[in-house]
């Protein structure tokens, strides 16, 4: 008896002759991935009952990419690709499941709201680049509360039927606060008005109920970006944040923040013109439509509203 068939892309067709060795189903955690279904049907043949009838002609190129894309799935810990003759063998070895995922040394931060910093999950396939991901993210969890010290690793136990139990081990850095924050270059604006302008605040006896008087290297650079637009607002159309510049104390303990700012001239409006050449409008009339006035700041903002 000689059965037919061929891969799904149609490339590659055979046949097999005789009975098989064994047939049956199969609800291993691997079969059921590969099928999407609860089960999967299987046969097994000798490897000289097997003939291939149509087959595309051998590409190294065309090997290496299927090597790529076979680890891309996420699937493989090792895939290597053999020419033997006119048979190709494909070897794998399979990345092991997640059976479970644990935090460990965490106190600063609440477990749940660190989990959803965790990607990897139970029955999830497990790999050392999506661990590494992860520990990552949990640490920028704790650089954004200014401890920025904090180190995360994944620790993982191998166990049987290749599954795999990942902790997270947690070493909390202490808090880096902010011991004050300093402007150079400001003319129009004293640093007490540039302070009620950034996020970042500096510490003191509230510090309980602020975040922001923690050390977070993302939120300077926002704040960069809400001082420029506070001076485009405010008639310095050319205005820049040329640095900011975070320097840490003796102790190691808090940090010195300082923005130095170019604010170039400020611009004032002058009477607004009105040229239309709409028959029966009056530009005088129009003229009160216009919310800008004249002597106040230049706005980009103001113009288009």
């Amino acid at each position: 008896m000689t059965h037919t068939s061929g891969c799904f892309c149609g490339e590659v067709k055979f046949e097999v002759t005789g009975e098989p060795v064994a047939m049956g189903y199969c609800h291993c955690s691997s079969c059921r991935q590969w099928s999407a279904g609860p089960v999967n049907a299987f046969t097994l043949w000798q490897p000289d009952a097997l003939k291939v009838t149509q087959g595309a002609p051998y590409d190294a190129g065309k090997a290496d990419q299927s090597i790529k894309a076979l680890y891309a799935t996420g699937f493989f810990a090792q895939v290597t690709i053999d020419r033997r003759a006119t048979t190709l063998v494909v070897k794998v070895t399979e990345n092991p499941i997640v059976s479970s995922v644990y935090l460990e040394g965490n106190a600063a931060i609440d477990k749940t709201k660190l989990q959803e910093q965790i990607e990897l999950k139970p029955k999830a396939r497990y790999t050392a680049a999506k661990a590494h991901a992860d520990s990552v993210r949990l640490r920028d969890a704790y650089r954004r509360l200014g401890r920025l010290s904090t180190e995360v690793e994944p620790s993982v136990v191998y166990q049987s039927d290749s599954r795999v139990e990942v902790t997270f081990v947690v070493k909390e850095g202490a808090v880096t606060k902010i011991d004050s924050i300093g402007f150079t270059g400001n003319r129009a604006f004293t640093e007490a008005q540039l302070r009620d302008v950034v996020s970042t605040s500096q510490s003191g006896w509230f510090d309980i109920l602020k975040t922001a008087a923690f050390y977070d290297p993302e939120r300077i650079n926002q704040d960069k970006e809400l001082l420029r637009r506070h001076y485009l607002k405010s008639g310095f159309p050319d205005a820049r944040v040329t640095a900011a510049e975070a320097v840490k104390n003796a102790e190691g303990t808090g940090y010195v923040i300082t923005f130095t700012v170019d604010e170039g001239d400020r611009f004032t409006f002058a009477p607004p013109t009105i040229e239309t050449s709409l028959r029966g409008a009056n530009p005088e009339q129009l003229r009160e439509l216009v919310t800008v006035k004249p002597g106040g700041a230049y706005s980009q903002e103001a113009i288009e509203k």
